[in-house]
C-alpha cells in the first residue's frame, strides 16, 4: 500500500523506556506494536452469542437485558483487551511471561501480576498501557499534531481552502458593512 508515493511498511512501533539503576539491573526497553489481527484471538476465545427473544409477531429480537450474556460479555471483554496487551508486548524480543500462556485466555490477565511482581510501579505498567493504546489508536493530541500537518501542506497549494476575512466589507446581501444597520457589538 502507499500513500502520497511513500510506501506504508507495517505496524507503528513505540518504544518504552524504563529507567533502571546498574544495581537494578539496568535500563528495560518495551517495544511495543500495534495489533493489526484479531483472528487468532477470535479463533481462541469466540465471542459470546447474543440471546434473542420472541416479539410479537414472531420476530426474533436481540435480549439486551439479559444478565448472564451481558456478563459473558463483560468477561470476553476483558479477555480480548488484555490478549492485545500481550500481543502488543511481544515486539519486546526479550520479554518472558512465566505464568501467561497464549493459548489459554484465562491465563491473560496475569500480566499486570507478573509486571507488579517485577518490581514495576503502577505509573510504569500506566506508561506502558498507555503506548499500546497510543500505536493502536489515535489520541486528541496526535490528531490535532496531523490536523495542523495537513494544514500547513495546504497553504497556497489549494486556492478552494479560502477562509473569509475576519472583517468583512460587505453584508451576505453584496450592500457594504458600512450601510448596515446593525448596532456593533462591544
Amino acid at each position: 500500500m502507499k500513500y502520497a508515493g511513500r510506501v506504508i511498511k507495517g505496524p507503528r512501533i513505540k518504544v518504552v523506556p524504563i529507567i533502571r539503576s546498574k544495581d537494578e539491573g539496568g535500563n528495560i526497553y518495551f517495544q511495543i506494536r500495534s495489533v493489526t489481527d484479531n483472528t487468532p484471538f477470535s479463533k481462541i476465545c469466540p465471542q459470546p452469542t447474543q440471546p434473542m427473544l420472541k416479539a410479537p409477531g414472531g420476530k426474533e429480537v436481540p435480549d439486551t437485558k439479559n444478565q448472564f450474556y451481558n456478563a459473558q460479555m463483560a468477561e470476553w471483554s476483558k479477555k480480548q483487551a488484555d490478549w492485545v496487551f500481550l500481543v502488543a508486548m511481544s515486539a519486546t524480543k526479550e520479554l518472558e511471561w512465566e505464568t501467561v500462556d497464549m493459548a489459554n485466555p484465562d491465563t491473560y490477565k496475569n500480566w499486570e501480576i507478573e509486571l507488579l511482581d517485577g518490581g514495576f510501579s503502577q505509573m510504569e505498567i500506566n506508561l506502558i498501557t498507555n503506548a499500546i493504546m497510543e500505536v493502536n489508536g489515535v489520541n486528541e493530541a496526535m490528531i490535532e499534531e496531523a490536523r495542523q500537518h495537513f494544514l500547513t501542506t495546504q497553504v497556497g497549494a489549494n486556492a478552494e481552502l479560502y477562509s473569509p476575512p475576519d472583517d468583512p466589507k460587505n453584508m451576505p446581501s453584496g450592500k457594504p458593512v458600512s450601510e448596515s444597520a446593525s448596532v456593533p457589538q462591544a
